[in-house]
């Protein structure tokens, strides 16, 4: 297989000095670029390109070389991702046999182009300056170069390729240098991992023979994969050392990534989800909070419970939809749960409804059961009355999308299962706070804000006036309105000119998520806190009044 060009933003050559290294780590990166030299990956540069090196030292002593490449990824056209997400294991057909290959030094394997090679140069300096510093460049894919990964998958899939065309009844699952063959017999499996490990052999990739495994039970993409489920493997989170703001990333990072095998909801989350927000740099101090800690302890927990099913392809999926105290979450289902499907942890608007949250959920569980299974579901339990998802298509096209073109069955029935048991259950009834005619014999309240952010009320010869930080005339209604309701406890009519402000408020008399980044959040949620608390009814007369 010939090389891949990479293709250039410009030419003109970049570079970057070295900084000195100490004895030890100059002795450490000699060791190396010998090793790498002897292996073919490495070779004498005059270069007119130069990006800096440096090495860390590994847990186990020794030391890792790394280039810092951002330079020259600067300058290079990224091809993209080639493959937008892992493959899902609980989606390998139940009892097919299983064999798992990774490949050895996969990057090491695959030649950079010729054109390309002089733009990967390094140094390794001299102390003292006692003589000329070497030079080398990589003639291979250099780690921390941005079209690595997306090269590397391409290259691997010219060998896995020819193989899924000989052998149309197996599945091979191939992400980076991790590959998966799957087939319903053990002859056609062992004929399509015959001609996989030729096809490797041909491009000059490796298997690692110490790392195949085949039998009942196998690992993979860090999971544990049996003849019927899929459980993450035994891990303990490590909390030691949690100090800066990429610790969390990373550690935010590695559970989100287990989060579709496991019960790990947004508002579990949250606790650390919250110790992201504030200063962007990556080295920023960070600590972890009691909520936090409390957090990981209910999370690992949790994922040492969580057993996944692996797929029936002669069977539907279903899609199961549960509810926490503010966060919808869905479970793709086919007599047992496949995959977990979760909301973004940020609201998309100012006002989430509970009703358009689990909507959009629903048809971001259908785009994944589709695009992991090739099929849609046919039918979704939600736990909403038949007359509540009767109003919900009439008010909100996600619903009339669902339930009228998408054809898909709306159910409040749960399968009988322990697993059901397991998820938080909300039972959720539609109270209208905000009626749509006007309250018999309550008292009509007049609301009104201002340029210059003052917010006035008139009822019962009482007047109210409030003036807000802000001059939108709003925010100073919105925060009228909220007086009003703390001081009142009884029903009332309220009157509007302000279609926004309307709209707002009957939107908060359901269950509501509220963007914390708002400039409306601190009245949006007062109002919210006051309407869950009275036996209030506000309604809207016409377009401008509530």
């Amino acid at each position: 297989m010939q090389p891949l060009p990479l293709s250039w933003l410009d030419n003109k050559p970049k570079w970057i000095p070295q900084w000195p290294l100490t004895q030890e780590k100059l002795a450490a990166v000699n060791d190396i670029v010998s090793q790498q030299l002897e292996a073919g990956h490495l070779q004498p540069s005059t270069s007119p390109w130069n990006t800096p090196i440096f090495v860390i030292k590994k847990k186990s002593g020794k030391y890792r070389l790394l280039h810092d490449l951002r330079a020259v990824n600067q300058q290079m056209q990224p091809m993209g991702a080639l493959q937008p997400g892992l493959p899902v294991p609980t989606m390998i057909p139940k009892h097919w046999p299983l064999i798992v290959l990774d490949l050895k030094d996969c990057f090491f394997s695959i030649p950079l182009h010729e054109q390309d090679i002089q733009r990967f140069a390094f140094t390794v300096p001299s102390i003292n300056h006692q003589g000329p510093d070497k030079r080398y460049e990589w003639k291979v894919l250099p780690q921390g170069m941005t079209n690595s990964p997306a090269i590397c998958q391409l290259y691997v899939d010219q060998a896995v390729e020819p193989v899924r065309q000989q052998c149309p009844k197996v599945q091979i699952l191939h992400y980076m240098d991790d590959l998966l063959i799957t087939a319903e017999s053990e002859s056609h499996l062992m004929e399509a991992y015959k001609l996989l490990l030729l096809y490797l052999e041909k491009v000059g990739l490796q298997v690692a023979p110490e790392k195949i495994q085949k039998g009942e039970v196998v690992q993979y993409s860090g999971l544990k994969v049996t003849s019927e489920k899929v459980t993450p493997l035994e891990f303990e989170i490590a909390i030691d050392g949690l100090q800066t703001l990429n610790d969390f990333q990373k550690l935010c990072g590695n559970l989100n990534w287990l989060r579709p095998y496991c019960k790990l909801t947004t508002e579990d989350m949250m606790p650390l989800f919250n110790i992201l927000e504030g200063d962007a740099q990556l080295d920023s101090p960070r600590r972890l909070t009691i909520e936090a800690r409390l957090a990981l302890q209910k999370i690992e927990k949790q994922i040492k419970a969580m057993q996944m099913e692996r797929c029936d392809p002669q069977q539907a999926l279903e899609i199961l939809i549960f509810m926490e105290q503010l966060y919808p979450f869905a479970v793709i289902w086919q007599g047992g749960p496949l995959l977990f499907v979760y909301p973004h942890s940020h609201a998309p608007r100012v006002l989430y409804t509970q009703g358009i949250a689990v909507a959009d959920l629903i048809l971001t569980a259908i785009k994944k059961a589709t695009e992991m299974a090739g099929k849609t579901p046919k039918r979704c339990v939600v736990p909403f009355a038949q007359e509540a998802v009767e109003a919900f298509t009439r008010e909100c096209w996600q619903w009339a999308y669902i339930v009228l073109i998408l054809q898909i069955e709306i159910d409040n029935h749960y399968p009988r299962h322990p697993f059901v048991n397991f998820c938080t259950q909300v039972s959720i009834k539609r109270v209208q706070k905000v009626r749509r005619d006007p309250i018999q014999g309550a008292v009509t309240v007049f609301t009104d804000g201002a340029k210059g952010g003052t917010g006035a009320a008139i009822f019962n010869n009482q007047r109210y006036f409030v003036l807000t930080a802000s001059p939108s005339p709003q925010h100073a209604e919105l925060a009228i309105i909220a007086t009003v309701l703390r001081r009142e406890s009884a029903p009332m009519n309220i009157l509007s000119d302000s279609a926004y402000v309307v709209n707002a408020v009957q939107m908060l008399a359901t269950q509501c998520l509220i963007l914390k980044s708002s400039s409306v959040y601190s009245y949006l949620s007062e109002i919210q806190g006051l309407l869950n608390q009275r036996a209030c009814y506000l309604h809207r007369p016409h377009k401008s009044s509530f």
